[in-house]
Formats: C-alpha cells, structure tokens, sequence
C-alpha cells in the first residue's frame, strides 16, 4: 500500500550538512499497524512526515498504491492527503474558537465532497467512538489533555482515511491518557481495519503493533 524506497532526508546549515535519514526501506501492507520507535533525533517524525507526503525526501521515492507519491505537485499531494490520510500530531492542533464537533467538522468541509448535514452526523458518530458523547459541543479548553487529542484524532478520521498518521500523539498526555489513546488506535486497526504508522519514543505505546521497527541515527536497526 506504501512504500518507501532508499529515503534520505539532508538539512544544511551553512556548509554543515547534518544527514537525518540515511537509506530507509519500508513496505507497509494494507491494515497494517506499524510503529517506529526511537529516542529523540533519531529521525522518527521526519520519516512520518515524508511518507505522508508533508515533508520532501533529499533523495529516494515514496509509492502509493505502485504510484510515486514523491513526485506529486504540492496540490495533487493536499489532495491526497485531505482523502486519503489522516494527521494525528502531539500538539492537538484544535482551534479554540470551534467546539470539538466544529473543529472534527472542518477538514470534510474543506473536501467538499460531503453535504453539511452528513459531515455533521459522521462528526458525531466519531467522537461517540472515542467516547465524548458528552463533549460535542465543548470546547478545547474545556477538555482534558486526553480528551483533546481523541478530538485530533476524531478529526483526522472524518475522511474515512486509508491511512493514519500518528507522531507522538500521547506525548504530552498523562500515563492513563496515555493508555487510553493507545486503546482507540487499537481498536481503530483491528474494527475498522485502518492502516495506522506510529511514531513514538515510547516501547509501551508500540505494544499490540503488527510490527516494531527501531530506528537510531536515521537507520532501522537490524
């Protein structure tokens, strides 16, 4: 379903060249549930961020279903990315204004594939599977840490994705936050059948993964 082929990722300071990702090769299947693990620096964030077409590789290609994704101008990538991804980020990203259910609304009012009455309904149902019924009309700072990122989540899921996204999205959660996050991932892989790549420091969040790839110094460890 994606593939990453050769990636490397080089930022330059001055002269300096600081090599982030140094070859990576990824196959991921469909229904997959993968997480990358390391520690900070170790070019985790920057990797989600290529494959999701956010970030463009130095070198190497990224494919979508056998197509180069990597080479795509930057409003054929948005428009895959609004369709067919799903962005989960350690900052919730929420606009205050909005209550939880407006601010899951927005990215299916930008698809404009959906009528207003149906992006509100889907809305609601995701936030009942993340267990806010209660917190619909809420806004962000009315909701916990925990609570605003199943928000995030609910949003990123508003687009039936094929694929989710999730870079740290229990760092700056409470262990029990923490843990609960980790449940809906699960159970968004195993119910729904989604496609989900996790990038996380942490070897307990990877735990019920269908694969753990260990990443240091921009390489996958063997």
């Amino acid at each position: 379903m994606l593939q990453a082929k050769n990636i490397k990722k080089i930022y330059w300071s001055g002269s300096k060249e600081l090599c982030v990702l140094k070859g990576i090769d990824l196959l991921i299947e469909k229904g997959e549930f993968i997480s990358v693990v390391g520690p900070s620096g170790a070019g985790k964030s920057t990797l989600l961020h290529i494959l999701g077409g956010l970030d463009d590789p130095s070198s190497g290609e990224v494919f979508l279903d056998d197509s180069c994704f990597s080479d795509l101008k930057e409003n054929e990538k948005a428009r895959v990315r609004n369709s067919r991804f799903g962005f989960v980020f350690q900052f919730y990203h929420l606009l205050r204004e909005f209550s939880a259910l407006e601010n899951v609304m927005l990215p299916g009012l930008i698809s404009n594939k959906i009528k207003k009455s149906d992006i509100s309904r889907k809305a609601t149902e995701a936030l009942e599977f993340l267990g806010l019924k209660n917190r619909v009309h809420h806004r962000p700072f009315e909701l916990s840490g925990g609570e605003q990122q199943r928000v995030a989540i609910a949003r990123a899921l508003i687009n039936d994705p094929e694929i989710l996204f999730c870079d740290e999205p229990t760092g700056n959660l409470d262990y029990a936050s923490g843990r609960q996050i980790q449940e809906w991932l699960l159970a968004l892989n195993k119910q729904k059948k989604m496609t989900i790549i996790l990038v996380t420091h942490s070897q307990e969040l990877a735990k019920g993964s269908n694969r753990i790839l260990n990443i240091f110094d921009g390489k996958f460890a063997s």
